[in-house]
């Protein structure tokens, strides 16, 4: 055996024709399989038989070249006992000299420490093909969908992690199992294996089972890649299609797992780093997320109603497009996990900051930004809302929950913003690293200053500091006019005021208060400003009109979306209806 290994060894790396290399594989594991009888491949060689892992890679590197249709492999070409672990019990057989029988759970269970083993030592730049890659990521999500508890063979759940790290290398086979497109696992239902894979209890906290998404923004940002881009949407799309739905909702959010008190766990509880990954492509995506589609809709409805539900990706436009349930929805699950629901929270208020530039610098009569900042806003709150609510089961103690985490997290984006230089177009993924900075740096309850819960208050200071900043900008007030403590340096060691969070760290509060309180109102209190874009009003008129334009967007999701009670949260969010609900005095 050992040296049929250093000889596959040898010919893998110097064989130079594509179809000689796949020849030689197809000889060597096919001799390698009558070697190792019914025992199979994966006991046979990554088995306790004293090989090292630098011994094992040239066969588990030859095994993924082998599956890939790409270097003139295929699923097909690979040995029996290799597919019968990829596509898992029932759906391979075994030969003995009596004949064949049918490839059991036991005999799965048997095989994946070993198979882990030996796949474990390939080389991570090199993927398998797309049938070995979604079949494997298929069966191992379709067999934790069947368990409820943790599992007790093998080394636990690190060996299903070890192959879904290997099996999520291949972004196209990720992005079939997520749209449904293309080939699909021959017994096991994609819906299955994604609820497996995300409500299982990971000791790695979902880490391995999140490189199933984790790709997405990174090839959705990649604009040198136009391919990329569109596979990322497409499956951006798909995923929040499948994992919104009315039923999948249900078993995403009842999970039936126990984390402190709540029986009945979020798959963003139990898996955190699921839920991150879920949160960088809110990150990504965020103009779509901030955008009109379906809004108008939650404005008309009177009384209880359903809205037009819709994920796709637009390919003319390059765009994602979401109703709102599923926008949050999807946002739910990412609030799930109390850091995820932070970086959601501070995205929006730093989204909003952009919008409040680009609100005093664009054309009169251009795409208002103050609405679709509102409607960011609104999605947030009310999954941050909705996830508490199913999580407490009490609305005061949720509507605590949800001032903390945007207490919280308006802090985290206070000290992130004046890092941020004024994008002016597209926004996606622009605040993944100075919030994520800002995370890092502080921490807990003492990270914000804002004590408001109201939503037009608590915007009302970011707004009056962002047209403050717009009326030096102007030339009508000089920042040697304002008090230094106010004055701080942006990212191009250019001046720029502070925000509140950095004011009140800088000085204490009550000489905060006074500046901002004071001083800031009074240099708003001018006369008619000319404006870039042509608009000509006041400072104060532009603060008034961007709150009130952020708060129709924010209402028009709120009082349709958040539930105000654990019975609208399972009649009406849990069946996917919509109530435009009476407004409730904010505390």
């Amino acid at each position: 055996m050992l040296q049929s290994l250093n000889a596959g060894s040898f010919a893998f790396k110097n064989a130079t024709a594509q179809n000689a290399a796949i020849e030689y594989l197809e000889t060597l594991f096919g001799d390698l399989e009558d070697q190792a009888g019914p025992a199979g491949l994966p006991q046979y060689i990554g088995g306790d038989n004293g090989l090292t892992a630098a011994e094992l890679r040239p066969l588990a590197d030859g095994i993924l070249t082998l599956s890939d249709t790409d270097k003139g492999g295929s699923f097909d070409a690979l040995p029996q006992s290799i597919k019968n672990v990829v596509t898992g019990p029932g759906y391979g057989e075994i030969e003995h000299e009596d004949g064949s029988i049918v490839y059991s759970l036991p005999n799965w269970q048997a095989d994946v420490p070993d198979f882990a083993r030996l796949m474990g030592t390939s080389d991570p730049d090199l993927q398998g093909g797309y049938g070995f890659s979604i079949n494997l990521t298929s069966t191992i999500g379709g067999y934790l969908n069947q368990v409820n508890e943790e599992l007790s063979w093998g080394n636990g759940d690190s060996d299903l992690g070890t192959l879904l790290d290997v099996s999520t290398r291949n972004v196209e086979a990720n992005h079939g199992l997520l749209t449904g497109e293309n080939g699909q696992h021959p017994g096991i239902d994609r819906h299955d294996a994604i609820e497996g894979l995300f409500t299982y209890e990971w000791s790695d906290n979902g880490r391995s089972a999140a490189g199933l998404v984790d790709w997405i923004p990174d090839h959705a940002l990649n604009e040198d890649d136009p391919e990329a881009q569109e596979l990322a949407g497409d499956a951006a799309a798909g995923l929040m299609e499948t994992i919104t739905s009315d039923d999948m909702y249900q078993k995403l959010t009842d999970t039936g797992v126990t984390i402190g008190d709540d029986t009945d766990a979020s798959m963003g509880a139990i898996n955190g780093r699921i839920a991150e990954g879920f949160t960088d492509i809110f990150m990504t995506y965020i103009d779509e997320f901030a955008a009109p589609d379906g809004v108008d809709q939650l404005k008309n409805i009177e009384g209880d109603g359903e809205i037009s539900r819709m994920s796709e990706w637009n390919s003319s436009h390059s765009d994602l497009r979401m109703d709102p349930m599923t926008r949050v929805r999807f946002l739910e699950y990412a609030a799930g996990d109390p850091d995820s629901a932070i970086r959601a929270q501070a995205t929006s208020t730093a989204y909003n900051d952009q919008m409040i530039n680009r609100y005093l610098t664009t054309d009169v009569g251009a795409p208002a930004s103050a609405e679709p900042a509102g409607t960011l806003q609104g999605l947030v709150d009310a999954a941050v809302n909705n996830e508490a609510i199913d999580r407490l089961g009490d609305e005061e103690k949720a509507h605590k929950e949800q001032a903390r985490v945007r207490k919280i997290g308006m802090g985290v984006a206070g000290h992130a913003v004046g890092k941020i230089p004024y994008a002016g177009g597209p926004l996606g993924g622009v605040f993944m690293s100075e919030i994520d900075n800002a995370m890092k740096q502080k921490s807990g309850e003492d990270f914000s200053y804002n004590t408001q819960t109201n939503n037009g208050e608590f915007i009302r200071r970011q707004v009056e500091l962002g047209v403050l900043e717009g009326l030096v900008s102007q030339g009508e007030v000089a920042y040697s006019d304002l008090s230094d403590e106010l004055v701080g340096s942006g990212p191009d060691g250019e001046p720029r005021l502070l925000t509140e969070d950095e004011l009140r760290e800088a000085v204490p509060d009550e000489r905060a208060s006074q500046i901002l309180e004071g001083e800031v109102s009074y240099k708003l209190e001018s006369g008619d400003v000319s404006w870039p874009g042509g608009a000509v009003n006041s400072a104060s008129s532009r603060v008034n009109t961007y709150v009130a334009d952020h708060g129709e967007g924010y209402d028009a999701v709120v009082y349709s979306l958040r539930a105000q009670s654990t019975d609208q949260y399972d009649d009406r969010l849990g069946e996917g209806k919509v109530t435009r609900l009476p407004k409730r005095k904010e505390n």
